[in-house]
């Protein structure tokens, strides 16, 4: 038999309910043995985290739930709940560990040994070293590229950077640039690698698909700290030769050239964007502050004290997904159904493999999934009139959340 069809759509939208959310900033304070943890809604300073000696590297991990500190004088890295923004273990590594990086998976985590010439390997969901990763001279930075594939080390003794297959953990390429490399950033978009050189006054574009050098861009003195935008559009260089004020140089991707300065504290040392990309946080380490940047202007718009010799600066993820539903019909010859059909936004700087559909906030009651490439559209049939459902669409990389966002909808028609 021949079913004709004729769909008939409400003009009934429940619009986007936003999760309670809370982004937060971790800053260590080398001199102070602790982290700060700033609500980046207020620009405020609500809390104080005791750790080891000398924090610097501080890294929050892609589901947001822990964040590691990097404690170079005691060689260990501080684990903290960031729930309660409490220490909850600590893991031993390899020799002054300086920065971390996690996969975008958030199964395994990089870190940097600088006297041991080293990369320590965590299993993250263990919190144990694995093993270590032999490099060059003075490792300093690391960080991993958006696909989880690579990680590059900068070797701040050789002028070299490392190149890394994450799956094997094995180097398997490694990458002149200028003298001092100190900290690199990747575009979101996975396409450039920028790498500042302390001796050089430079900063060295890396292409990551040839992993070749294609661009030397002078900037100021001593180039240590550097971000890229969210939007993979510019980059956030720090400097420091020019107490008691240093610059942020600022390089359009594009064109990487300079195009323009922003005047922050002594000794900017770490850099980082907020998730939705409007701000920057600078530790400037001689200053004891952060400086605020309005990312869309590129200037500073505020200061905000905090403790002793501020090194390393880190945001808690945005996980906040835009999730709309409409109740719809469907009219048969025979019959009518309703069904429910919800949308929904990717959430910002997030690398996502897959997304699933629950019908609880716990996550368990999965009704749905779909893989990233797909039209981001779910539709959940043969509804009764009267009833309300609540829809929570999850974003994945692998086993990690790290996107979530709900909405209700009600068969009215």
């Amino acid at each position: 038999m021949v079913r004709w069809i004729i769909p008939f759509f409400s003009a009934l939208s429940i619009p986007f309910i936003p999760l309670c959310e809370e982004i937060k900033a971790y800053v260590t304070n080398q001199s102070g043995a602790s982290v700060f943890v700033i609500d980046e809604a207020t620009n405020t300073v609500i809390k104080t985290i005791p750790v080891g000696s000398s924090p610097t590297g501080v890294e929050v991990s892609p589901d947001g739930k822990i964040a590691y500190v990097a404690c170079e004088n005691v060689n260990r890295i501080y684990v903290i709940n960031t729930a309660t923004d409490t220490v909850s273990s600590t893991i031993n590594v390899d020799h002054f560990p300086v920065n971390i990086a996690f996969t975008p998976d958030g199964l395994k985590a990089y870190v940097t040994a600088l006297t041991d010439n080293a990369v320590s390997i965590i299993d993250v969901s263990s919190g144990v070293k694995t093993g270590t990763i032999s490099v060059g001279s003075f490792p300093v930075d690391v960080i991993i590229a958006p696909d989880g594939l690579k990680a590059y080390v900068t070797h701040n003794g050789d002028g070299k950077v490392s190149v890394i297959d994450v799956p094997s953990n094995t180097v398997f390429q490694t990458i002149a640039v200028g003298s001092g490399p100190a900290e690199a950033a990747v575009t979101p978009d996975g396409a450039k690698i920028y790498v500042t050189n302390f001796n050089s006054d430079s900063v060295s574009v890396i292409n990551a698909a040839t992993s070749m050098v294609i661009a030397t861009i002078p900037v100021g003195d001593q180039p240590i700290s550097i971000a890229a935008s969210r939007d993979s559009k510019k980059v956030y260089v720090g400097t420091q030769g020019k107490a008691p004020i240093d610059d942020i140089f600022v390089i359009d991707v594009a064109s990487d050239m300079v195009t323009g300065t922003i005047q922050v504290g002594n000794n900017p040392n770490g850099i980082a964007f907020t998730p939705d990309g409007t701000k920057a946080y600078v530790a400037n380490r001689f200053s004891n502050s952060v400086s605020v940047i309005d990312a869309t202007t590129d200037t500073n718009v505020g200061s905000i004290a905090v403790g002793s010799r501020p090194v390393g600066v880190t945001f808690t993820p945005s996980l906040q997904m835009e999730v709309l539903g409409a109740n719809k019909m469907n009219i048969f010859i025979a019959e009518t159904e309703l069904f429910n059909r919800i949308t929904w936004s990717p959430p910002d700087g997030a690398n996502i493999k897959e997304y699933k559909i629950f019908l609880d906030a716990n996550l368990t009651q999965e009704i749905g999934r779909l893989d990233v490439n797909a039209p981001r559209v779910f539709e959940d049939h043969n509804k009764k009139k009267g009833t309300t459902t609540t829809y929570y669409v999850g974003a994945f990389n692998g086993p990690s959340l790290v996107g979530i966002g709900f909405v209700k909808v009600t068969s009215k028609i």
